[in-house]
């Protein structure tokens, strides 16, 4: 099935929705790059791969490979498996780092989205439609979390600091409740 790009009318505006494309399959010297990377264990290679293919979910990956084993078992030794994968030099070996991600979160920062506004219709009837650019804030608020993580001005979940006076209500609540 391919990815379309859907239209979404609102109002006067066109919107485009346009859905990521799938991943493309692993090729064998890929795998052979990532057997080298994993220090040559191909069980640990064949489990990684299966592990993507679940979504990296290294219970069922584990199941997948060892059908006999329980659930409860396959989650404590899947997770060990899991341990044993170096995620640097996964990253590494796919040009991922720390350079990678603060490229990616600049662009998030600075997202846009791009809608069509009818302006009136062609001579032939067609509608026609005027470009317009604008800042996606639904987008860049999760950049603006991630990168309030990292410099230390957010939290993981916001809080709100209220001052609250409790003394009377607990002090009520205790001759209600005969304490």
């Amino acid at each position: 099935m391919k990815n379309k790009v859907k239209k979404k009318i609102v109002g006067k505006k066109l919107s485009l929705i346009i859905p990521p494309k799938k991943t493309a399959s692993i090729s064998t010297n890929n795998v052979s790059d990532l057997e080298e990377a994993l220090g040559g264990d191909k069980e640990l290679v064949l489990f990684f791969l299966t592990w993507l293919k679940y979504d990296r979910n290294a219970t069922r990956a584990y199941k997948e490979l060892h059908p006999d084993c329980k659930d409860k078992s396959c989650g404590v030794l899947g997770a060990r498996q899991l341990a044993k994968v170096s995620i640097d030099v996964i990253l590494s070996g796919y040009g991922l780092g720390k350079e990678k991600y603060f490229e990616g979160l600049k662009e998030g920062l600075e997202a846009k989205k791009i809608t069509f506004e009818a302006i009136g219709k062609y001579k032939n009837g067609r509608t026609k439609y005027k470009k317009i650019e604008e800042p996606d804030h639904t987008v860049r608020d999760g950049y603006h979390t991630k990168l309030g993580k990292i410099l230390g001005i957010e939290g993981n979940s916001p809080t709100i600091n209220v001052p609250i006076q409790v003394n009377n209500l607990i002090n009520d609540k205790k001759s209600d409740y005969g304490i």
